[in-house]
C-alpha cells in the first residue's frame, strides 16, 4: 500500500512498472524518481527540470497495458496534458482519444501544509506500451525557477482512495 500523509491510494501491484525520460533533470533530482512508490524516501526529493520551459515526460511501459487511472502527486504546476500510445511514437489522448492533448487541472492537496498539487484521472486504455504528460510552460505555484513532480503512477484496478483525495 502507497502512503503518506493523511493519504492511501492503492496496493502496488497495481501500479504499472515503467521506464521513464524526460526533457531535462536537474541535478541530484532525476526522473527515476517519479516511477520510484517503494516509500523508501519522501515525494518532496521529488524529480525536478532545469527550466520552465514545456518538459515532456514519457513512460515506456515494457509491455501492453490495460489500465484504469493514472495519478501525479506532489506537483509544483496547474496543468498537464496525458496521454498514452500503443507504439510509443504517436500518442493520443488518454481520455479522448484525439490527437489534441486535453489541458486538465492539478487541485492543491488540501492534507499537505504547502499545498502541492495532484491529480487522479480515471481513463480506461487498453493495450498501451507507453503514457507521457506533457507539462506546458506556467509559472509554478510555489515561485520556483523548476517543475517538479514527486510520483507519477499507471495503474489497473484501483482497490482504495481515502477522503482525503480530491477527484476532479
Amino acid at each position: 500500500v502507497l502512503m503518506g500523509r493523511g493519504w492511501q491510494y492503492s496496493t502496488t501491484a497495481n501500479f504499472f512498472p515503467y521506464t521513464p525520460t524526460a526533457t531535462s533533470s536537474a541535478t541530484g533530482y532525476p526522473i527515476a524518481r517519479v516511477a520510484d512508490w517503494s516509500h523508501m524516501r519522501p515525494l518532496v526529493r521529488a524529480w525536478h527540470s532545469t527550466s520552465l520551459a514545456a518538459q515532456t515526460i514519457t513512460c515506456s511501459f515494457g509491455s501492453t497495458r490495460n489500465g484504469t487511472w493514472v495519478a501525479l502527486l506532489n506537483a509544483n504546476f496547474t496543468t498537464v496534458r496525458i496521454a498514452v500510445s500503443s507504439n510509443g511514437t504517436t500518442f493520443t489522448d488518454v481520455v479522448t482519444g484525439s490527437a489534441t492533448l486535453t489541458d486538465r487541472t492539478l487541485n492543491p492537496d488540501l492534507t499537505d501544509p504547502k499545498a502541492r498539487r495532484k491529480l487522479f484521472l480515471a481513463a480506461n486504455y487498453t493495450g498501451m506500451t507507453h503514457g507521457r504528460i506533457v507539462i506546458p510552460a506556467q509559472p509554478t505555484t510555489d515561485g520556483a525557477s523548476y517543475f517538479y513532480l514527486g510520483l507519477l503512477v499507471w495503474g489497473a484496478g484501483l482497490v482504495t482512495l481515502s477522503s482525503n483525495l480530491q477527484v476532479p
